[in-house]
């Protein structure tokens, strides 16, 4: 399993306008081959900060993806939205275990 973990820095007067092209980014990204989890989350305490988590069976899951229109449109509309910081993480999981 692969997974993706990260934030992102934006104008926060721009969020709504952001959660409005996430939502149907999450809809066809879950519905993608080889996604198991895709999710982003606004932080409560700092105003235009989004974390993004992604878990993926394989590389060429996440190629594929990184590939799609979907993303390509939603990356276009984020380039509008003035992002300060953007900083994801790409781990490889050997195994994991299940705590509740």
């Amino acid at each position: 399993m692969i997974i993706g973990s990260g934030a992102m820095q934006l104008n926060p007067d721009h969020v709504e306008q952001a959660l409005g092209h996430v939502r149907p980014l999450l809809a066809a990204t879950r519905s993608e081959p080889g996604n198991r989890e895709y999710g982003f989350w606004l932080d409560p305490d700092v105003p235009g900060s989004i974390h993004l988590y992604e878990e993926w069976e394989t590389q060429e899951a996440i190629d594929a993806h990184n590939a799609s229109a979907h993303l390509a449109a939603f990356m276009e509309v984020m380039a509008t939205l003035e992002i300060t910081s953007a900083s994801i993480t790409q781990y490889e999981i050997a195994s994991a275990t299940k705590l509740m």
